[in-house]
């Protein structure tokens, strides 16, 4: 069963922090990069303000 649509609310804050089953959220690099320019348009078209971490050493892949 899908999971129930998020309310939301003005100014509110969501965290996102890891992918399904803690896998990472990209392959590589060339698929992170699509992932950042398809957050980026979609928090252009909804007005989003999006804060987020890079990973590096210590910081898992699943993580942004």
């Amino acid at each position: 069963m899908p999971r129930k649509l998020r309310v939301q609310y003005p100014d509110a804050i969501y965290h996102v922090n890891r992918g399904d089953r803690r896998e990472p959220i990209c392959k590589d690099g060339q698929d992170r990069e699509c992932f950042i320019r398809t957050l980026a348009e979609a928090a252009g078209k909804t007005g989003w303000q999006v804060q987020g971490r890079g990973s590096g050493p210590g910081v898992s892949p699943g993580y942004w």
